[in-house]
């Protein structure tokens, strides 16, 4: 798992699946693992097996900045509509480390 701070939290990134395949970013907390944000959407794109889009609207404000900082992803630039909203495509470094398997 990788180590990384949102907000106010110390937290844990897991990378697991959308049941469409998708890979799904989630931040637990260091401490009791409870549930901090879930970092990804799920969008009904194609998208490479170690990308994925982030959730940056309401109370994920920061949270691309937060991830790229970490070194936990890298912006690709690409974007995709999500309901109202525009969900940044990113890169998950070090993905066969963190996926769940």
């Amino acid at each position: 798992m990788k180590a990384m701070r949102y907000k106010d939290w110390d937290c844990n990134v897991q990378v697991t699946r959308y049941t469409n395949g998708q890979a799904a970013l989630v931040l637990v907390g260091r401490e009791g693992r409870e549930l901090i944000a879930k970092a990804s959407t799920c969008c009904n794109i194609d998208l490479k097996e170690d990308e994925t889009a982030i959730k940056v609207w309401t109370e994920n404000e920061g949270m691309l900045e937060a991830l790229v900082s970490a070194g936990v992803v890298e912006d690709t630039g690409a974007r995709v509509e999500c309901g109202w909203s525009e969900a940044p495509i990113v890169k998950i470094l070090n993905f066969d480390e963190l996926i769940d398997k």
